[in-house]
C-alpha cells in the first residue's frame, strides 16, 4: 500500500548528470549535518533542563546496588533510567549524551528510509532536512535526554518494519514492529500512538477488503505478540531488578490517581501554547494539511475513469495511517499532566512525513497542474521553505546562544551551586539528604542518596489527597532511618505541623516528628533548613 512517485526517475534530476545529482545530494547532507548538530548542542549544554539529572542520578544509584521503584520511584517507565545507566557505564553523563546523540541519528536514518520507501529519494532527503531541525528542535526539546527522544526513535522504527510488512508481508516484520512498538511504552507511558495508529491501518484495509479475514487476523496477532512481548521483558527485568509493586504503583497507578486528581478522571485537552506552535511549526503544518487534503480529493473525485478511484482510495491508507498517529500524539500531548511543549515531540515524526508526501508532489507534479514551467514551481517552493524555516532555525540559534552563553559567562549556570556547595559541606558522603522541592541536579552534583524512596515532595503536590500514602511513605523511611539533612525550613514545618489539610494530603503527622527529631541549622533563624538532631 505505498505511495508510489509518480515518474521512476525524479525528473528535477533526470536532465542533469551525475556530477551535478550528487552535488545536490552533498548539499543536502550538509545541511543536515549543521542542522543536527546545532539542535544537539542546544540540547545537551542548556542548563534549565532538569529531569535529565534525575534520570542520571537514579541510574548512577541503580549502578551502585539501590532498586528502582522499590528505593528509587519515580513515574517513569524503566527505560529512560535503564538507558541512563548504560550511558554511565560506557563514559559517565558524556555515555549518556552519546546514546542520546545515536539514537536522534539513527532516528533521523530511519525517517529517511521511511520517506524514501514511500515517496522517493529526493524528496526523502528534502523531507529528512526538515526533520533534522524539528526533530531536534529545542522548543521541543528534543535530543535531550528525555524519554521523548526515545520514543521518536522507537516509534519511527514501528512504522519502518510495519512498512516493510506491507511491501513485504513476513511475520518477522510485523513481530519487529510490534516490538519496536513496545519499546516505545517501556519509555513512556504515552509511547502508544505509533501503534494505535498500525491497528487504525489494518482496520482500513480490512474495511477496504470488506472483510477481516485469516492473513488480517495473523498480521493483528504477530503486532500484538511484539508488543507484549517488548513490555514482557521489561516487566521481566523488573522482576529481577526491582519491586513490582512499586513499578505498578509508579507506572500504572499513579497515571490513574493524577488523572483523577486533575481532571476527575477524564482526560481533558489544554491547547497551551497554540501561537507558539503554529509559529515554528507553519511550514510542515501547511505542507501536511495540503498532503491530507490532496488524499482526500482524490478520494472524492467523481466519475473516476480506469478505476482511478479505486487506486486512490488503496493510495489513502499511508496518510490515513500517518494522519491517525499525529492526531492521536497530539492529543496524548495536549491531555498531559503539564503544559510541557516536550509532550509534543513524538507528534513531528508523522507531522513531517506528510510535510514530506506534499514535497513528492511538488517535485513530481504533472505538466497540467499548472500552466507554469515545472522549473518555477520548484524555484518558488525553494524560496517559500527557505522563509517559513527561518523563524524555527532564529529560534534555535537563540536557544544555542542562550546555552553557551550561561555555560561561560554564569558563575552558577544550573542556579543550584549555592546549595551543592552547602550540602557537601555538612554532610559525608555516605549521609542521605531530602530534597524537599524538585532539585534532581543537587542529588546528581553531591553524589548523596534519597533518605526517602521518593526523591521529593513534587508528586504529593500532583496527586493531592491522593498523595497521602507518598507523606506516609516518607514518615516511615525517615522513621527508620533519618536523614542527616532536610532542605525545609523549621519555620514551614512547623506551619506544616500546625495547619488544616484542607484537599490536601495530611502532612502532621510528619512534620511532628520533623519538629521533633530535626532542628534548624542555625537556631537563631528559624528560616534556616532542617539538620538532623545528634
Amino acid at each position: 500500500m505505498a505511495i508510489r512517485p509518480t515518474h521512476s526517475i525524479d525528473p528535477s534530476l533526470a536532465s542533469h548528470g551525475r556530477g551535478v545529482r550528487w552535488a545536490v545530494y552533498l548539499l543536502a547532507g550538509v545541511l543536515i549535518a549543521i542542522l543536527f548538530g546545532v539542535g544537539q548542542t542546544a540540547a545537551h549544554l542548556r542548563t534549565d533542563e532538569t529531569d535529565c539529572w534525575l534520570f542520571a542520578y537514579y541510574a548512577d544509584q541503580m549502578l551502585q546496588g539501590r532498586q528502582l521503584y522499590g528505593e528509587l520511584w519515580d513515574n517513569k517507565p524503566p527505560g529512560i533510567f535503564w538507558i541512563n545507566a548504560l550511558g554511565l557505564q560506557i563514559g559517565g553523563y558524556g555515555g549518556v549524551i552519546a546514546l542520546c546523540v545515536s539514537a536522534s541519528a539513527v532516528a533521523l536514518g530511519v525517517f529517511f528510509l521511511i520517506a524514501r520507501n514511500w515517496y522517493g529519494r529526493t524528496p526523502a532527503i528534502i523531507g529528512t532536512v526538515l526533520a533534522s531541525l524539528y526533530l531536534s528542535h529545542q522548543m521541543y526539546r528534543g535530543g535531550t535526554n528525555r524519554p521523548e527522544t526515545f520514543v521518536v526513535l522507537f516509534d519511527l522504527a514501528a512504522v519502518f518494519w510495519y512498512q516493510r510488512g506491507l511491501r513485504s508481508p513476513s511475520a518477522r516484520c510485523w513481530l519487529l514492529a510490534g516490538g519496536m512498538a513496545g519499546m516505545s511504552f517501556v519509555f513512556k507511558q504515552t509511547g502508544v500512538a505509533a501503534f494505535g495508529a498500525i491497528l487504525v491501518h489494518q482496520l482500513f484495509l480490512a474495511l477496504r477488503a470488506r472483510r477481516i479475514g485469516r492473513e488480517r487476523l495473523r498480521v493483528l496477532a504477530w503486532l500484538a505478540l511484539g508488543w507484549v512481548g517488548a513490555c514482557g521483558l521489561a516487566i521481566m527485568a523488573l522482576l529481577f531488578t526491582s519491586d513490582l509493586k512499586w513499578a505498578w504503583d509508579a507506572i500504572v497507578l499513579f497515571v490513574f490517581r493524577f488523572s483523577a486528581a486533575k481532571h476527575g478522571g477524564m482526560p481533558r485537552p489544554t491547547l497551551f501554547g497554540m501561537s507558539e506552535h503554529i509559529e515554528i511549526l507553519a511550514l510542515p503544518l501547511i505542507l501536511a494539511l495540503a498532503a491530507v487534503a490532496y488524499a482526500f480529493a482524490r478520494c472524492l473525485r467523481r466519475n473516476p475513469a480506469n478505476g482511478e478511484q479505486a487506486g486512490a482510495w488503496d493510495a489513502a491508507g499511508i496518510p490515513i495511517l500517518l494522519t491517525v498517529w499525529f492526531l492521536v500524539a497530539g492529543f496524548i500531548a495536549f491531555t498531559g499532566p503539564n503544559k510541557a511543549y516536550h509532550y509534543v515531540l513524538p507528534a513531528l515524526s508523522p507531522l513531517l512525513l506528510l510535510a514530506t508526501m506534499s514535497i513528492e508532489l511538488l517535485i513530481h507534479q504533472r505538466a497540467d497542474h499548472t500552466r507554469l514551467p515545472p522549473y518555477v514551481l520548484r524555484y518558488v517552493a525553494v524560496g517559500w521553505f527557505a522563509y517559513m524555516g527561518f523563524t524555527p532555525l532564529k529560534h534555535q540559534i537563540y536557544q544555542l546562544n542562550s546555552a553557551v552563553y550561561m555555560r561561560l559567562q554564569q558563575p552558577d549556570p544550573f542556579g543550584d551551586e549555592t546549595m551543592v556547595d552547602f550540602v557537601k559541606s555538612i554532610t559525608e558522603e555516605d549521609d542521605s539528604i531530602f530534597l524537599w522541592r524538585y532539585l534532581p541536579h543537587v542529588y546528581w552534583a553531591t553524589g548523596r542518596s534519597s533518605g526517602a524512596r521518593f526523591h521529593s515532595m513534587i508528586n504529593v503536590g500532583q496527586l493531592g489527597r491522593r498523595g497521602q500514602y507518598m507523606v506516609d511513605d516518607v514518615l516511615a523511611s525517615f522513621k527508620a532511618d533519618p536523614p542527616k539533612l532536610i532542605t525545609l525550613r523549621f519555620r514551614r514545618a512547623r506551619e506544616l505541623r500546625d495547619a488544616d489539610p484542607g484537599n490536601g494530603p495530611d502532612f502532621r503527622a510528619l512534620a511532628a516528628y520533623l519538629c521533633e527529631r530535626f532542628g534548624p541549622i542555625n537556631p537563631n533563624n528559624p528560616d534556616s533548613v532542617l539538620l538532623r538532631i545528634e
